[in-house]
């Protein structure tokens, strides 16, 4: 009797054993599973900021080019989208870039000069919009486009005989600054020299058909 008592005391200790070799399994199995899923969140939530972090690069890399094109300098373009290319991770941007840059080493040089005559001649088309000092200072660089720069770049007829028509008036405005009907006909010499250049430009599209979109 007392060895039935006995056994059945070690297969109740057993069970107890193995109730708590289970319970212990089971509290292990809940913490990996714990620690997996915060692991698995905190990498979709790394993947995801890094995701937003280079989406925001790109967006900042396309603003930084559109903000370059505002100036005449061809130059400056380059850098940037040499800039763009180096570091855009974007496949779509960086075919943008390359086919910007070669648009750019083809076309620039003249399609440049075209831009700073119309910007140089379009100030000094009307009357007050330039101090005296400013007023020489965009004179000289309208005499160096008109007697150097534009004809060794190669610019098209139309273009050279508005900018003579254009300089032309501007002698005279320039004589007597006080009549306004010299004022009136450098606007009209202005209106020339900018369809002339525009009819002119090497390239008649301006930027290749590849356009990057940005969210």
């Amino acid at each position: 009797m007392e060895d039935k008592e006995y056994q059945l005391e070690l297969k109740k200790i057993s069970l107890d054993k193995a109730k708590l070799r289970f319970d212990l399994m089971k509290w292990v199995v809940i913490a990996v599973g714990a620690i997996v899923s915060f692991w698995v969140i905190d990498y979709g939530n790394l993947r995801l900021e890094q995701y937003r972090a280079q989406s925001l690069n790109e967006r900042e890399l396309l603003v930084s080019y559109m903000n370059a094109m505002e100036t005449s300098k061809p130059e400056v373009w380059k850098r940037k989208l040499q800039f763009l290319i180096e570091y855009s991770s974007d496949s779509k941007i960086e075919n943008f870039a390359i086919q910007q840059l070669d648009y750019i080493n083809q076309y620039a040089e003249l399609t440049s000069l075209y831009r700073e005559a119309i910007e140089t001649a379009s100030s000094l088309a009307v009357k007050d919009a330039l101090t005296p000092s400013d007023r020489k200072q965009k004179f000289l660089r309208f005499e160096q486009l008109y007697w150097a720069e534009l004809p060794l770049a190669g610019e098209s007829t139309q273009v050279s005989t508005a900018m003579v028509r254009y300089r032309t008036q501007l002698l005279k405005t320039q004589a007597d600054p006080e009549l306004v009907k010299h004022w009136n006909e450098l606007s009209f010499a202005m209106l020339e020299l900018s369809t002339a250049i525009r009819s002119s430009m090497p390239d008649k599209t301006p930027l290749p058909s590849v356009k990057p979109v940005v969210d």
